[in-house]
């Protein structure tokens, strides 16, 4: 939804030109090339004795603070630089938690071998109960009248909303006492 939703946001409240636009996309998206040296950096430097526990601690901390400051702040043209260092961290919070949970799942399952299948079940169960509960937050916020939007703070907090799925899966390995 984020992502669907920037060039309009940014041509219409910000002031973006076309290359100005460009050059924010690009900056917002990198975490997603960070991908596999946050993989490698978690594999190879455990936090305080665990190799993913505390890093996803860490990224769904800074991910969640930077959406509730896109949700709660006004912002003009001359805030470019604080709006694309936000939007990065929460594309940072939704790429490295993937990642993260992902990998912690995947060794889950090669240490316990015959629930494999039982947690690959129950972590999609919890995406899919996730995006179930949110679909009444996110129709309540479609349908408020065009008179009380405020489109740049429901922007974002539909954005929170409307994926669940990496939040519902950092609290279940959060929970769970994962690595």
């Amino acid at each position: 939804l984020v992502a669907a939703t920037l060039l309009p946001y940014a041509q219409q409240y910000l002031k973006f030109t076309a290359q100005a636009f460009q050059r924010f996309e690009v900056l917002a998206m990198f975490p997603w090339m960070l991908k596999p040296l946050v993989g490698l950096l978690t594999d190879t430097t455990p936090l305080f004795g665990y190799r993913k526990r505390y890093y996803i601690t860490m990224f769904a901390t800074l991910g969640t603070t930077a959406i509730v400051l896109l949700a709660t702040r006004k912002f003009e043209p001359q805030d470019k630089f604080e709006y694309t260092g936000l939007v990065m961290l929460v594309n940072m919070l939704f790429a490295f938690a993937d990642t993260l949970v992902g990998a912690r799942v995947f060794e889950a399952m090669s240490t316990n071998q015959h629930v494999g299948g039982d947690l690959m079940t129950w972590d999609w169960s919890i995406v899919t109960l996730g995006s179930l509960a949110c679909i009444p937050v996110d129709e309540k916020l479609v349908t408020v009248p065009p008179s009380m939007r405020s489109p740049d703070r429901l922007l974002f907090c539909r954005s929170s909303w409307s994926n669940p799925m990496d939040f519902s899966r950092i609290l279940v390995c959060l929970l769970t006492g994962s690595n």
